[in-house]
């Protein structure tokens, strides 16, 4: 994959404060990237797995307190340790770029689904194994 395809998977940010970010990184990494009330700058936890052109990947990004994690096809591959502070926001969510301004993906994306608690490592292995749409909670 060449650097024109990364770009935001979902994206909610307020105006240089507080957001965060799931992206294909230009190392064609996913990457899950966040900067929470008080923080200076973004924490940033990237994945093992690749982006291969073509392929249909479930990737998550979560918070819990200072720890940040991401996932991809149902498995925690990697976390970071970043602030701690509240990412609750008013702003609009964005699906398929960054903000207003692009760092937009060039790919398809299918089934956004955010919620207000971090998923545990079991319910998003049971949202990967059985498809998210299945799911009856």
């Amino acid at each position: 994959m060449d650097a024109a395809h990364h770009g935001a998977i979902v994206s909610k940010y307020d105006m240089g404060v507080k957001g965060w970010v799931l992206a294909v990184g230009k190392d064609s990494r996913f990457l899950f990237a966040l900067r929470s009330t008080g923080d200076s700058e973004y924490h940033k936890v990237s994945s093992l797995t690749s982006y291969t052109l073509g392929e249909w990947y479930y990737v998550v990004g979560t918070k819990e307190g200072s720890k940040q994690y991401i996932y991809v096809n149902g498995k925690r591959e990697a976390e970071a340790v970043n602030g701690g502070g509240s990412l609750a926001n008013c702003e609009k969510c964005y699906i398929g770029q960054y903000r207003n301004k692009g760092f937009r993906f060039r790919g398809a994306i299918d089934n956004v689904a955010i919620f207000d608690t971090a998923l545990s490592d079991s319910e998003i292995q049971k949202r990967y194994q059985t498809g998210c749409s299945r799911i009856v909670e």
